[in-house]
């Protein structure tokens, strides 16, 4: 088993929405010493390490998941890809093609879960927010909705609850093949997103006069809207 860090993508989501993609990476230390120098600046021999390039650049691409709202119920009106995933043929490292039987995950996971439990910059928090992701493919990226007769999601290869107001902020998606392109998303859930084992959305005040009355920091009924990122692994 080998886990492989390679590709982010951030994506907001809200009753509107709009995707960026991006890669990071982050390293912390902390030490504690006497300073010899008293300050002064130590001299630095050599090259610094090249950065290392990504295993799988462009992997993951995003669209905006819309959610929109009845009352104090979520909607999420169509079927949605969220991450678009091309997994590569080739290695990277090696420059060889990926040998048969190489399987994949991708992981999702919520990044901002106490500004969605909180509230946070005039917007009140989630009673309830659960999302059902589901993965197929999407051969050369294409996705279709459930107004298509064949959907992308009518039959998905893997799906994963992500419960953030119960705790959850991580969904684990699998079975994802080398040379392959993959839709990530969520399935209509119209015109009420309640399914206590699927999606499942909820706010808690349906007006922004309700909501300031509750408290005078929010300020729109609208919940803070979530932030994703998601990471290809490479798992065989």
């Amino acid at each position: 088993m080998r886990g492989r860090l390679v590709a982010w993508a951030l994506v907001g989501v809200a009753a509107l929405a709009t995707g960026t993609a991006y890669a990071t990476g982050y390293i912390s230390t902390s030490n504690t010493a006497a300073d010899s120098a008293n300050g002064a600046a130590t001299p630095l021999f050599g090259q610094p390490a090249a950065a290392e390039a990504p295993l799988y650049p462009g992997a993951i691409t995003t669209s905006p998941l819309t959610i929109g709202f009845d009352g104090l119920s979520g909607q999420v009106a169509h079927d949605t890809d969220v991450f678009t995933v091309t997994v590569p043929a080739v290695d990277a490292r090696t420059g060889a093609p990926y040998p048969e039987g190489t399987t994949f995950a991708l992981h999702i996971f919520v990044t901002n879960e106490p500004e969605l439990t909180s509230g946070a910059g005039g917007n009140t928090p989630w009673t309830t927010y659960a999302l059902q992701w589901s993965l197929a493919p999407c051969p050369g990226g294409t996705f279709s909705d459930e107004t298509s007769p064949s959907p992308t999601f009518a039959a998905p290869l893997s799906q994963a609850i992500m419960a953030v107001t119960a705790g959850t902020v991580h969904a684990l998606l699998t079975g994802l093949s080398a040379a392959s392109v993959y839709c990530a998303g969520v399935r209509q859930a119209y015109p009420d997103a309640n399914d206590p084992a699927g999606t499942d959305l909820a706010r808690p005040y349906a007006t922004d006069a309700d909501a300031q009355a509750a408290n005078p920091a929010w300020t729109s009924a609208v919940p803070v809207t979530a932030r994703f990122a998601a990471q290809l692994q490479r798992t065989s």
